[in-house]
């Protein structure tokens, strides 16, 4: 239904690729739930430490909002924030190689995967995967 197992030489890559994107963001998240929780004084302030930092990750990392729409304060955050390196690697991982089909009746609108995440992204993409293997050496390396 989502389509993850169609496209390319390859059935069933694109959600290898998206899971293994997503399970390291998992595991980042919770090596720094339990790194915060063991800064912590107490179980309570541990509690309210650890969604409370994350929230300004998700905010932060280009899911809302594009990096360059971003003010220059604020924009440093997203390049070491880890969320940011896990939704440049699933929406690579999802949108990579797919071709839309858009009517005439539609209007200009994006034909290509590519074009969604030079649209979305902002990101230079070309036909290789390498920024996603970039984003997942980040993913692995936290």
């Amino acid at each position: 239904m989502s389509g993850l197992t169609r496209g390319g030489d390859t059935p069933g890559a694109r959600f290898f690729m998206c899971y293994i994107a997503i399970e390291l963001v998992v595991m980042a998240t919770h090596a720094w739930a339990l790194f915060l929780c063991s800064l912590a004084p107490s179980t309570e302030v541990g509690v309210l430490l650890a969604p409370g930092s994350i929230m300004p990750m998700a905010v932060l990392s280009g899911f809302f909002v594009n990096q360059q729409d971003m003010s220059w304060v604020f924009r440093w955050f997203s390049y070491i924030d880890y969320l940011n390196y896990g939704w440049q690697a699933m929406a690579t991982a999802g949108f990579h190689g797919l071709t839309f089909n858009v009517s005439e009746d539609a209007g200009p609108g994006l034909q290509t995967g590519e074009q969604v995440l030079k649209n979305r992204l902002r990101l230079a993409t070309g036909s290789d995967l390498s920024s996603f293997w970039v984003n997942i050496g980040v993913l692995v390396s936290t």
